[in-house]
């Protein structure tokens, strides 16, 4: 079992997590993953580790590298593997550009009333009312830094809610008079008088979008009012159509939302800014048509940064991402100060991003809300962000430094198995001949020999499998009526890129025909149930004598196989000789040149050496049971002396609870986790005798 966004599970009181503890200890193996795998508390990340592995962590607020590292591996794309894996899939990204925007005399204006009158008061104190008074002048600040539409908007809804209350006492009326001081001077900034804007707009003919261009740039902005206005504006100041700047927003219907997302992906779609905010800073790839990103306003919070710049910046970019933000500057000393501070956000994710693979360590709140209130409170209190955002991860419990030691680095075997087949085409025409009579009349099989081409009418037993696919797709490319496959991988790749500059569609009408298709599968299971029980193929080939190919199979207490080995016997019955099977069929030259001589074998002969064929298989087994075995006496060694430390640890733990009915509560706990991990740990060794089976018999030419 796979579950993916695993960071959802962490809370004990959801159906989320309840769901998780019935499946983990039902399933033969689980894999738990995620690229936020914790919030920062040491609980939330054993809660994970514990659907793992319930002997791992005794203590959920105390563990270390040691209790966990079996059970993780972590990979950033800067880690050796991965990148030597992505190569040119996934272009560097250039270091971000901060462009500084000096507010015009009427944003001056604004600045100047909110530094006097809410951030830094001769009087001392903001004229706020009610809960928030300390840091409500920094959300005017904030509202403000993205656009006067918002700010505006943040001013409205205050005044609504403050003229709706049944008494009116000295202090509210007070604030209700500076927020429409504050209004008055909000409104004397229009679309001329926006400096960032201008800049927007001169920024965007930079890069190059304008009527014509196919050029396309993704815009973030915290705020709902100024997205609207900035689409508003925008088309007509570049000169393109209206209909070239979309919305998305978390106020629009999930179909609605991914119809923007794939609209903005189709290099033949008119769309050209896509216009968003929070909705999209994670989960939705932005990078297929795009490199270039706009943040309008910057968020107060490294984690959104570094979520907003994976939009563009992904698997797949195969142009180096360009980032900007634009930073509006005020005339008043002290808010071009903490703005100043504000725009060293930008370079402080990048620097994370690109040594840690995580910006979020560097505060490690793990949280963007939690970060953008420590930034606000710092700044009101003029704290150095060196203090609040350090150059590297804070100390205490992080689990991006308990996980530092990347796991998994050790290469992984690989083999290259001999086949009948020079390729998965050829089985593919072979296996349709040998489950079908008339495979090309039953199936309306059509072929393009040029692009190696070939498409046929899915019979219902596979138009059942094919359902499990995205329905859209089945429906759009009306696969259940007939399947397109080719085997060439560049006109599959061609039909991928058309896709994706098409207008009406990302899904390519042609599939690459591989070994992992549906369609493989399918015959494989087709052509396999042709075999009758206790029955198995005999095959013409370079043999002096029969030579039985087989399976030996060693399991544990669950029937899971433990040990499993390919074996290759001849010199049958007398002498019998037992060797690795690839070996055996390299020897044997098994291939695509392999002939069919038609010539019946005959049977009743080789039937009669099945019995020591076998009878050597087991003897081989046992000597390969003595050899493997050790790993997993070793493995269950250690899951043993695992459990002892866990239940010393908690048996301790135990003890310390004062309240007799949780105490009592704790030790049934115990105990039957001790109980299910013994019998676990026993049921997981080698038992019982070899199950060892015929697979095929080659017999040479006579």
């Amino acid at each position: 079992m796979v579950i993916d966004e695993c960071h959802n599970l962490v809370n004990k009181g959801t159906l989320n997590n309840q769901l998780a503890r019935v499946l983990a200890p039902r399933t033969d193996a689980l894999i738990l993953t995620s690229a936020t795998p914790h919030n920062g508390r040491p609980e939330s990340f054993a809660e994970l580790v514990r659907l793992l592995d319930r002997t791992a962590i005794a203590d959920p607020t105390s563990y270390e590298r040691g209790d966990i590292e079996h059970l993780y591996v972590r990979r950033h794309k800067n880690s050796p593997e991965v990148a030597a894996e992505v190569g040119a899939a996934w272009a560097d990204r250039l270091p971000p550009v901060g462009l500084p925007v000096a507010a015009t005399p009427a944003e001056d204006a604004v600045f100047d009333e909110l530094a006097e009158t809410w951030l830094y008061p001769s009087a001392g104190q903001a004229p706020v009312s009610g809960e928030g008074r300390r840091l409500f002048p920094y959300t005017l600040l904030k509202a403000f830094l993205s656009s006067h539409r918002a700010l505006a908007e943040t001013v409205g809804n205050r005044l609504g809610r403050l003229r709706k209350g049944a008494i009116l006492g000295r202090e509210i009326e007070g604030e209700i008079a500076a927020l429409e001081r504050l209004a008055a001077l909000v409104a004397r900034v229009d679309d001329a008088s926006s400096a960032k804007l201008a800049e927007l707009v001169t920024t965007l003919r930079a890069i190059g979008v304008g009527a014509g261009s196919p050029v396309r740039v993704v815009i973030f902005s915290e705020r709902h009012a100024t997205l609207q206005w900035l689409a508003s504006v925008l088309p007509g100041r570049l000169g393109i159509d209206g209909r070239a700047a979309r919305l998305l927003h978390g106020g629009l219907p999930d179909l609605e939302q991914q119809d923007v997302v794939e609209q903005f992906a189709l290099a033949d779609s008119e769309v050209r800014l896509l216009l968003t905010g929070d909705v999209a800073s994670e989960g939705v790839n932005l990078h297929r048509q795009c490199h270039q990103l706009i943040h309008f306003d910057l968020p107060w919070s490294l984690i959104t940064i570094e979520q907003r710049n994976g939009r563009i910046d992904r698997y797949g970019q195969r142009q180096s991402p360009e980032i900007r933000a634009l930073l509006l500057t005020a005339g008043h000393p002290d808010v071009k100060g903490d703005l100043g501070v504000l725009a060293r956000l930008l370079d402080k994710e990048d620097e994370a991003h690109r040594a840690l693979g995580d910006a979020g360590s560097l505060m490690g709140l793990h949280s963007a809300a939690e970060e953008e209130d420590e930034i606000t409170r710092a700044i009101a209190q003029r704290r150095p962000l060196d203090e609040v955002v350090p150059s590297q991860p804070r100390q205490g419990f992080d689990l991006m430094m308990v996980l530092a030691g990347e796991t998994g680095g050790q290469p992984v075997g690989t083999v290259d198995p001999p086949s009948l087949f020079g390729s998965d085409e050829a089985f593919l025409d072979e296996a349709l001949r040998e489950a079908f009579d008339d495979p090309e009349a039953e199936l309306d099989i059509r072929r393009e020999p040029e692009h190696r081409l070939v498409s046929f009418v899915p019979p219902r037993d596979l138009a059942r499998r094919l359902e499990v696919l995205p329905q859209g797709y089945l429906a759009e490319q009306r696969i259940l009526e007939r399947l397109r496959l080719t085997a060439d991988r560049d006109v599959a790749e061609e039909m991928l890129r058309r896709a994706r500059e098409s207008s009406d569609s990302l899904w390519p009408e042609v599939l690459y025909l591989s070994g992992q298709h549906p369609v493989i599968e399918w015959l494989v299971d087709k052509v396999l149930v042709r075999l009758g029980r206790n029955e198995a193929p005999v095959i013409v080939a370079d043999v002096r004598s029969p030579l039985f190919l087989l399976q030996g199979v060693y399991s544990n207490r669950r029937g899971q196989p433990t040990v499993v080995e390919w074996m290759a016997v001849d010199r049958l019955p007398d002498h019998p000789h037992v060797r690795p099977l690839l070996a055996a069929l390299q020897e044997a030259a098994v291939g695509p040149r392999l002939g069919n001589t038609g010539r019946a074998p005959d049977v009743a002969e080789l039937q009669q050496l099945v019995v020591a064929a076998v009878g050597a298989g087991r003897e081989h087994m046992r000597t390969v049971r003595d050899d493997r075995d050790a790993a997993l006496v070793e493995r269950a060694g250690r899951n043993e002396r695992r459990l002892r430390a866990w239940r010393q640890q908690a048996e301790q733990l135990t003890i310390d609870i004062a309240a007799m009915p949780q105490r009592r509560h704790r030790e049934k706990e115990v105990a039957a986790v001790t109980a299910d991990t013994e019998g676990l740990i026993a049921d997981l060794r080698t038992s019982g005798d070899p199950l060892v089976r015929v697979v095929a018999v080659l017999v040479g030419e006579r």
